[in-house]
């Protein structure tokens, strides 16, 4: 008879096949392990092309950068060409003798390229009309001949003026963007006295009203953009120098003022963005007054 005992002994043993036989079973291999050796080779590959193309393209690159040199060579040696013509031309009052190139091909068994062809032509070209107007000359001129000076003593003072100029500015300005109000507007005080006339001094005054107003000192950077406005109505800063008047008019409640100031800058420059700002401020002249001491404005 069949015993319990021989039963659970069956079971282990058909559990210890079953594990066996699970273990036995192979994994399937992951697609890309099994791909990228073919994958790794296509991309070299594609790189190699990539090289050869780039390749390619700097030495068409090169040739054709040769093309153009040796086009505008030929081009210089023709204008020199015409200009000594031209320079024959106004000294000699005879007609000129010029050597046309002939228009046959060369004794040589190398044909002309294309290129050295199309110049021969030009140059004809260029014979044939000098040619016609020296023999329209009736006159000989006279060469003025202006000998060339050395630079006089005003002009190498002017040179050096101009880069003091420039250190100076450039010093008061750092000194301003730097938040060194009180010393940037004595810097540009004292700029403007030395180079009253100099080629910054519109760009002193705009900036030497900002340092007053970064101070407080509504009325001082009044003086200084007014001077601006009146002396350099081409100036860059002319638009923005009729801004910030506007503004210090409008703080101290001169509304009239104020609104000259913005309809001459809207005149000036209608269709820029600072000309919107004015419109904006000029419907802001019903309303509270504004500050006009802000910090340095940016940009304008």
């Amino acid at each position: 008879m069949f015993r319990a005992s021989d039963m659970k002994q069956a079971l282990f043993a058909a559990c210890i096949l079953g594990l066996l036989g699970g273990c036995a079973t192979e994994k399937p291999i992951d697609p890309w392990i099994r791909d990228k050796d073919a994958v790794v080779a296509r991309m070299q590959i594609g790189e190699e092309q990539q090289t050869a193309q780039s390749q390619q393209i700097q030495e068409l690159t090169r040739q054709l950068i040769k093309v153009q040199r040796s086009d505008k060579k030929q081009s210089s040696q023709l204008a020199a060409m015409e200009a000594s013509f031209q320079a024959l031309r106004e000294r000699l009052g005879s007609p000129v003798v010029i050597h046309r190139i002939p228009q046959h091909a060369p004794t040589s068994s190398h044909k002309p390229s294309p290129a050295a062809r199309k110049m021969e032509q030009k140059i004809n070209r260029a014979t044939q009309a000098i040619t016609h107007t020296i023999e329209q000359t009736k006159q000989p001129v006279t060469p003025t001949v202006q000998p060339t000076a050395p630079p006089s003593t005003t002009q190498r003072m002017k040179k050096i003026n101009s880069v003091d100029e420039k250190n100076s500015y450039t010093a008061a300005y750092l000194a301003l963007k730097s938040g060194r109000f009180e010393e940037a507007s004595k810097q540009f005080e004292a700029h403007l006295v030395k180079f009253s006339q100099g080629s910054l001094t519109d760009q002193s005054l705009y900036w030497l009203g900002e340092s007053y107003l970064a101070q407080q000192q509504p009325d001082k950077a009044k003086k200084a953009f007014s001077t601006l406005i009146r002396s350099y109505p081409t100036s860059s800063k002319f638009s923005a120098s009729l801004m910030r008047l506007g503004l210090i008019y409008q703080q101290d409640g001169h509304k009239a003022e104020a609104k000259a100031a913005y309809l001459q800058l809207i005149q000036n420059q209608p269709n820029s963005s600072i000309a919107e700002q004015a419109r904006a401020r000029l419907k802001a002249l019903k309303q509270k007054p504004i500050t006009a001491t802000n910090p340095i404005v940016r940009g304008q």
